[in-house]
């Protein structure tokens, strides 16, 4: 009996060091919860990899849209086959929008207009916009589409901060658009460089052909 106890005794110490040392990392876990719970995140860009495109309305020009070419657009997405055996998806969402706020940016973002799936990011896809123009003049009376595709999507970025302020901070993105003709050539190709500067974004504008 005495040896146990002697043998309890000696467990002691070790056993209290142990505790002391759970207190410890329990009590330096509870003081960053507590920090980080009152730190909020500034530098957080919920429009990081976002393309922006505004149209063209400048009545008076020939590339000019009409405010009610642009209240519906249509934006379509393409999924990039990995072989030919891979099926291509393909999503279309219509963008309605009030002849008033025709001036305001459209935006292709990660997770919108469009939801994210399998992780994929702007420059998984392809994409097609779609503009219906309505003739300037009542003569001819003819009604077409504009189509504008969207391609080699190119995103950097990388996290920055600290425990309590994690975020991304794109350092690179740009597009390549091109004007898709009714029998499906593409021309006048561009490629945008939309990185920000200064932390503003930099809008696209689109022309009527």
């Amino acid at each position: 009996m005495c040896g146990l106890l002697r043998s309890a005794d000696l467990s002691l110490p070790s056993m209290l060091r142990n505790l002391f040392g759970w207190f410890l990392l329990g009590g330096a876990s509870f003081a960053l919860a507590a920090c980080c719970g009152n730190v909020s995140c500034p530098d957080q860009d919920n429009y990081a990899d976002a393309l922006l495109f505004k149209f063209n309305l400048d009545s008076t020009s020939t590339q000019g849209f009409n405010t009610r070419d642009v209240d519906t657009v249509y934006l379509r997405r393409y999924t990039q086959p990995i072989s030919s055996a891979v099926k291509v998806t393909v999503e279309t969402v219509p963008l309605i929008r009030a002849h008033s706020k025709a001036a305001q940016a459209i935006v292709l973002n990660n997770n919108a207009p469009f939801s994210s799936a399998n992780s994929l990011k702007l420059n998984g896809y392809h994409y097609t916009l779609f503009v219906v123009r309505y003739p300037a003049t009542s003569k001819p009376k003819i009604i077409d589409t504009v189509r504008f595709a969207l391609d080699s999507i190119k995103l950097k970025g990388s996290y920055q901060g600290d425990g309590c302020c994690t975020y991304y901070q794109n350092s690179y993105k740009s597009v390549q658009i091109s004007e898709l003709r009714q029998d499906g050539v593409l021309q006048n190709t561009k490629l945008y460089d939309v990185t920000k500067e200064n932390g503003v974004d930099k809008p696209i504008t689109l022309n009527r052909f």
